[in-house]
């Protein structure tokens, strides 16, 4: 495996401050300061059990400059006194005197700048991978996936997808006090966005760094397209010429090349993936959906390797196929962790199973509506087609539209009419006329709610359903609770209340 050296195995004591701009407003109540986490939220100090946390206070004007934005917190020295622990550092511009003899304080001219200083400061002394994902979709899931490889044999400092925005990602690199084996992080294009801020991408300095996609369920013209792609493509600029570049090879011809110029401007290193294309350096060979699993085979330069994953999404298969290439560049031995893929989760609705009983008759239901798009929908669609032939009962599909499919929608049309479904219920107005064409028994409804109503009345032994659709926070919740109030985990089991 890449070689870990971990550089800094020690908290921050009063000699490391002293390194940067500022002064201890009491030097006398900090001789043991002992630093091992930085924060800038009181909702994060309010989690933290010890006293080892320092504080760094940003003011309103810097948030809005960073964000673009008004923010909308309250004033920091309200929430911070209350919430800051006996002990903790508290880094401000402005001196609190009431708490001269009880917190420690360092005073700093600019406090964002020192948050950027301390960050920078830690990723130039550690020398460890560091995995960096960007790109429209797949970016989460390909950390998450590197995370739960790893997780059994290294400590992995990952951020969540919350953290990958431009003013959280210098706070969460702090984190490298902590000393990981592996820092795998998510980069939003937020991040990235070079034509206003600047890119981060030099402060993340990832030794391998992937663009997972670009693409878009509404219709973005071709220049703003490549407008997004040179954000992404920015990443690229954080790395040496040694570093690695990893590229989603189905992106689309324009905005791949260029993302690919940008990483060639910055490293001979490039390996592409692909779930269509054999010229990739890791391509699908095949990919089988049985009842449960789907069976996905995976060739690197004639190296094959075979593995299996719970969920039957066509994103998750694309971004095992990032994985695994990660993996080959990190001279990891990929069969030593093909056995893991099986138990890796994403998301819920992602293609998310839910099975047992309804009023006495077994059925699966697939909720997969936590992305909507009709190319997301052909792929649901593809997926149910080919779990049919485990299910002697109703095969039903539930699809959901707002907007007009657009040129997508002959290809969905000829995927439904394929799918050997004995019933389709489409529901808003973007799916009013597309009912009406297809060729199987279809009906339209103003809302999921009354698709739900006519799905329990077509119910039989042995079904399957999918639901696909767009849903508000309460359709969620009103979904789960019709699974958990319904569906029972024995055919006798009682419904709930």
């Amino acid at each position: 495996m890449m070689q870990m050296i971990r550089k800094i195995e020690k908290s921050f004591t009063k000699d490391d401050f002293e390194q940067f701009d500022g002064y201890f407003l009491n030097e006398s109540i900090i001789p043991s300061l002992q630093i091992t986490n930085f924060e800038y939220t009181g909702k994060n100090m309010r989690k933290m059990a010890d006293s080892q946390t320092a504080f760094i206070s940003l003011t309103k004007e810097q948030l809005r400059t960073e964000l673009g934005e008004a923010s909308t917190w309250s004033n920091p020295y309200q929430f911070e006194q209350k919430d800051l622990l006996e002990g903790a550092l508290y880094i401000t511009e402005t001196p609190i005197e009431e708490l001269f003899d009880t917190v420690p304080q360092f005073i700093v001219p600019n406090s964002l700048m020192f948050l950027y200083q301390v960050a920078i400061f830690l990723r130039e002394q550690t020398s460890i991978p560091v995995i960096a994902s960007t790109g429209f979709a797949g970016m989460t899931i390909t950390r998450m996936m590197i995370d739960h490889l790893f997780l059994e044999e290294c400590q992995i400092l990952s951020n969540q997808s919350s953290q990958n925005t431009r003013i959280e990602l210098p706070c969460f690199l702090t984190k490298l006090i902590q000393s990981p084996d592996i820092l795998n992080v998510e980069v939003s294009s937020n991040a990235l966005d070079s034509q206003s801020k600047g890119s981060l991408s030099r402060l993340v300095h990832p030794t391998i760094a992937v663009v997972t996609a670009i693409r878009f369920a509404d219709g973005r013209s071709s220049q703003e397209l490549n407008t997004l792609a040179d954000d992404v493509a920015s990443l690229f600029n954080g790395l040496d010429d040694q570093g690695i570049a990893i590229i989603n090879q189905d992106i689309p011809s324009e905005q791949r090349e260029i993302v690919y110029l940008a990483a060639k401007n910055r490293t001979n290193r490039i390996f592409t993936y692909s779930m269509t294309r054999s010229s990739a350096d890791m391509h699908l060979l095949s990919l089988k959906e049985l009842k449960d699993i789907t069976e996905v085979t995976a060739s690197y330069h004639g190296e094959r390797y075979t593995y299996y994953l719970r969920s039957s999404s066509l994103e998750i298969v694309e971004n095992s196929l990032a994985t695994l290439l990660i993996l080959k560049t990190m001279e990891v031995d990929p069969d030593q962790y093909l056995e893991r893929f099986s138990s890796f989760y994403a998301f819920p609705r992602l293609m998310e199973r839910n099975r047992g009983y309804i009023d006495g008759k077994k059925v699966d239901i697939i909720n997969d509506t936590h992305m909507i798009d009709p190319p997301s929908m052909i792929n649901a669609v593809t997926s149910f087609t080919n779990k049919i032939d485990y299910y002697r009962g109703e095969k039903i599909v539930i699809l959901g539209s707002e907007t007009d499919l657009g040129r997508a929608e002959e290809r969905l049309a000829h995927c439904v009419n394929g799918s050997q479904a004995d019933l389709l219920l489409g529901y808003g107005e973007g799916l009013r006329k597309f009912v009406r064409s297809i060729d199987i028994p279809a009906l339209w409804f103003p809302t999921i709610d009354d698709c739900i109503e006519e799905m329990f009345e077509q119910l039989k032994e042995d079904s399957l359903i999918l639901i696909k659709g767009p849903m508000t926070h309460q359709e969620h919740r009103e979904l789960h609770s019709f699974v958990s109030r319904f569906m029972t985990k024995t055919r006798e089991g009682k419904v709930k209340k």
